[in-house]
């Protein structure tokens, strides 16, 4: 469309504390928009302190005087889903392992339809990054967790599933056979596993291409039009 694109990574100090001075320079040029792909409360005072306009992923509507609009992602879309699909596979019981409580959080469809939920929420640690501290965590979960009360696990997150199947491999558990398996998974980065995984999947290709639209939309007309919800879908695999 003939604008100019550049992309920025903030460097992080610590987990949620960034260096924003390399910034700071970039922004010497001006921008017409600022697009924030995580809405931390960090980055976003920076962004309104400067006056910058910006859309930030996640954020609250109105909540900042500088923010042209919204990016949501939506995951719990398919929560309702998930407990249709357990109904028709008799899951009666379901584990549901989670290191956020903003995830997608099926145990309220899940119960409504008579299915019995525990949730266990993970502490990470992040001294090693990100990734690999919720990558071990659900490892370290998944290898002492007493799977016997339950007919599925729902893995909240594609990380965490990832150490969680780990572990129930090298417990000798097998998914479908021994116990199902649901998991969040984002395009690109779904587990690798011995059978196809069933997953809620968030293509963010397709999602960034949605985002795009609103933005060229935005720096032609001034005006953000609608918040923009990014969803996941389902892909039907082989682990329930």
């Amino acid at each position: 469309e003939g604008y100019i694109f550049s992309t920025f990574a903030l460097p992080e100090l610590t987990r949620e504390c960034y260096d924003f001075s390399r910034l700071d320079i970039k922004l010497c040029h001006r921008y017409d928009l600022v697009l924030s792909v995580y809405d931390k409360d960090e980055i976003v005072n920076y962004l309104e302190a400067r006056g910058i306009p910006y859309v930030s992923l996640m954020a609250t509507p109105g909540a900042g005087k500088n923010a042209r609009g919204v990016v949501n992602v939506d995951y719990n879309a398919l929560v309702d889903k998930l407990a249709e699909v357990c109904r028709e596979k008799g899951v009666r019981s379901v584990l549901q392992v989670s290191w956020l409580k903003d995830m997608a959080d099926a145990s309220k469809p899940l119960r409504k339809d008579g299915i019995k939920v525990k949730t266990v929420l993970l502490k990470v640690d992040y001294s090693k990054g990100v990734s690999h501290g919720i990558e071990a965590a659900g490892f370290r979960a998944l290898l002492t967790h007493d799977l016997t009360p339950y007919d599925l696990v729902f893995f909240t997150d594609d990380h965490l599933s990832r150490g969680g199947l780990l572990a129930m491999t090298n417990r000798g558990l097998r998914a479908p056979e021994d116990i199902k398996v649901v998991s969040w998974a984002n395009f690109g980065q779904a587990p690798v596993y011995l059978r196809d995984l069933t997953r809620m999947e968030l293509n963010p290709i397709t999602g960034g291409e949605k985002v795009a639209e609103a933005v060229i939309k935005y720096l032609k007309t001034q005006v953000w039009e609608r918040d923009v919800t990014l969803t996941p879908t389902w892909i039907d695999g082989e682990t329930i």
